[in-house]
């Protein structure tokens, strides 16, 4: 395991006490873990604010854990953590609220580090479609939630089954396993390179009556 300056023991202890929704969520699925109550996490989310705990002290723990428990790092060749390749495109945000009749899309009400992972993974992957739709899609499977669980299974920002996930997910260097659904960046950047390599088919049947109202 890669060393460093917290130890895990210490760097978890750290997460606990803060860390953005969705990073949270997912240590929870890596550890095993029941889903603690909503108000209960915002709580941590909040103080770890207040604390000066950043996303990238949050993510520093997951890397750490995701490599405890299945023994490999968390990103493989083809599944480098964003800003370890090539400087991609910037992308900018949209505004305040994409309103499309009287369908307004939050970003306000997403979690802010999900809202820059959709971004990232855009820019990275470059799909055919526009950025309102693609974050129409998020919107309509999760509502931008990185804990996200269908009442079929389905899992994390893009509503991945099980066995879609193990399927795809080793193309950008995942290992499979259902746990990585919950990882925002992960479920996110495999949503993109999907839409801009097999098109929206593993969607269109479920939620195309949602987001193809977006241009």
């Amino acid at each position: 395991m890669r060393t460093r300056v917290l130890s895990v023991v210490a760097a978890l202890a750290v997460a606990l006490s803060g860390c953005t929704v969705g990073q949270y969520r997912y240590l929870e699925a890596l550890n095993g873990e029941a889903p603690r109550p909503i108000a209960e996490v915002e709580a941590y989310v909040a103080a770890a604010t207040a604390a000066g705990v950043t996303d990238a002290m949050a993510e520093a723990v997951l890397d750490d854990k995701f490599e405890e428990v299945f023994g490999q790092p968390r990103y493989l060749t083809n599944g480098a953590a964003p800003g370890s390749g090539p400087a991609a495109t910037p992308v900018a945000a949209p505004a305040v609220a994409v309103v499309v009749g009287a369908d307004p899309i939050w970003w306000v009400a997403w979690d802010p580090f999900v809202e820059q992972v959709i971004l990232d993974a855009y820019a990275e992957f470059a799909p055919p479609v526009t950025i309102e739709r693609a974050v129409k899609m998020i919107e309509c499977e999760s509502g931008g939630r990185a804990d996200a669980v269908s009442s079929t299974g389905a899992g994390g920002t893009a509503q991945w089954t099980r066995g879609t996930w193990a399927a795809k997910a080793p193309r950008l260097g995942y290992l499979g396993v259902p746990e990585e659904r919950f990882d925002p960046v992960a479920s996110t950047r495999l949503l993109m390179f999907v839409l801009a390599t097999d098109g929206d088919g593993d969607w269109r049947p479920y939620s195309g009556y949602c987001y193809l109202v977006v241009p």
